[in-house]
This record gives structure tokens, C-alpha cells and sequence, in this order.
């Protein structure tokens, strides 16, 4: 097993001055797995600068659910299906999984189930066309 790599002079200090509260905690685990590893330093600083761009990410979240003082936070996961028997669940899974973004696609609630209708480009402009019909050539 690898020796603790020391800390280098004033480290600390200056990355409590530069506020990379997670570059001075996790630095020193990711300079031991570096030198294992054999990254090169590059790499060693993009993988620091990653979890220290991605924690920030984390927290800024975190403090915008705390200052928009939400009730609750709750999840789709969480909502209980047979208290809205109307409500067909794979239907709207199929909305919350967004892949009619991708497919360029309207989706509307008919009765409790989807529909949808795709978007097609034609030389005349943007045409909306069933999903039984497709959009033609």
C-alpha cells in the first residue's frame, strides 16, 4: 500500500480562501488512488475539479429546495396510483420518461390514456400527423 502523500504547505488554508470545500476534503484520497493508478495529472485535476463542480451542483440545489420552503419534497415514485383509480400509471410514466422530446412528438390525455401525434418538417412548414399515419415522404 502507498505512503499518505503529505500535505503541502498552506494547502489547507488556501483552498478554504479559494472556498473548494471539497477539493481540500477529497484531494488527498484522489492524490493516493492517482498514484496507484498512474494517472497523469491532468487527469488527477479533472477528476479533483469534477467532484468539486458536481457538489457544488448538489448544494446549490439543496439550497434552492430549502429557499423555496416546499412542504414537502415529494416524488413521483411516491404517489399512490390506486387513490386515482382514473389515473392510468403507465400512461403517465410515459410522459415522465420524456422521450416524446426526443421523438419530437405531442402527447395528450385522452380518457385516461395517451395519445400522441408526432411533429414532421415538410417544405410548407411544421404539419401534425397521427401516429397511424406517420409523416409521409
Amino acid at each position: 500500500m502507498a505512503a499518505a502523500i503529505a500535505e503541502p504547505p498552506h494547502l489547507a488554508a488556501d483552498l478554504k480562501a479559494l472556498c473548494l470545500s471539497t477539493v481540500a476534503t477529497q484531494w488527498q484520497p484522489l492524490a493516493e488512488q492517482a498514484v496507484r493508478q498512474r494517472q497523469t495529472p491532468a487527469d488527477y485535476l479533472a477528476q479533483l475539479m469534477h467532484l468539486e463542480v458536481t457538489a457544488r451542483r448538489e448544494r446549490r440545489i439543496q439550497h434552492r429546495i430549502q429557499d423555496a420552503r416546499l412542504p414537502i419534497l415529494k416524488t413521483l415514485d411516491a404517489f399512490s396510483f390506486e387513490a386515482q383509480p382514473v389515473l392510468d400509471r403507465d400512461a403517465v410514466l410515459q410522459v415522465f420518461d420524456c422521450r416524446f422530446v426526443a421523438e419530437a412528438a405531442n402527447i395528450v390525455f385522452v380518457g385516461g390514456s395517451v395519445r400522441e401525434r408526432r411533429i414532421c418538417r415538410s417544405p410548407r412548414g411544421w404539419l401534425a400527423a397521427s401516429t397511424t399515419t406517420g409523416c409521409g415522404s
